[in-house]
């Protein structure tokens, strides 16, 4: 009697005996994982260039920006003081950040009365400790711009602000902000004083 093969070993009889059918496919999977790896790499390495080609276009368009401002505060300070104050009424927010800390009271003073200036410009100024005390002064006695509690905060957290004007504007803080006034090394003791107190009433 002949023995009939089974469809299985006809399949097979033509490998070597050593190798199974299976054994191709760890082969072919090892290789596809290879790829992905490398191309992961790729894509780090493509980000990691892309970030320092951004660090460094916004090192130089700092550069820039700070060579401009030079530049402008040397023109500025070349001009007489009739015309520094005539800039500081119409010039634009880089001009007025620069003339807000003259020296000259009438120069500063001009950038309050520039029709552009925002209430941003306002905190800022509020905040500067290279500001004349005089700019806060008209800060504080401004209606429309001590509506503001971020111009409120900077002028009683600012140490350049008059101590009479800080004290009146404590009352309009929030506890926290009061709390944090108190441990505020940079400005007088009375105001320190006088905000934990009220903190401390509030708690109460």
């Amino acid at each position: 009697m002949i023995e009939e093969k089974g469809i299985d070993d006809e399949q097979t009889s033509d490998l070597p005996e050593d190798m199974e059918p299976e054994d191709e496919l760890p082969h072919h999977a090892g290789n596809g994982g290879g790829r992905e790896e490398d191309a992961g790499k790729m894509s780090a390495s493509a980000i990691a260039a892309m970030r320092a080609r951004n660090d460094r276009e916004e090192r130089e368009r700092k550069a820039e920006a700070e060579a401009h401002k030079l530049g402008l505060q040397a023109k500025l300070q070349r001009l007489d003081v009739g015309e520094r104050a005539k800039h500081a009424r119409s010039g634009d927010q880089e001009t007025r950040m620069i003339l807000i800390r003259d020296a000259n009271k009438l120069v500063a003073m001009g950038v309050l009365q520039n029709p552009k200036l925002t209430l941003h410009e306002v905190e800022m100024f509020a905040a500067s400790r290279n500001v004349n005390e005089e700019i806060l002064r008209e800060i504080a006695g401004n209606k429309d711009w001590i509506k503001s509690y971020s111009v409120v905060l900077a002028l009683v957290n600012n140490p350049k602000t008059p101590v009479p004007l800080s004290l009146t504007f404590l009352s309009k803080l929030m506890t926290r902000d009061l709390r944090f006034v108190a441990k505020n090394k940079g400005v007088p003791e009375v105001i320190r004083m006088s905000a934990k107190r009220l903190a401390d009433k509030r708690s109460f």
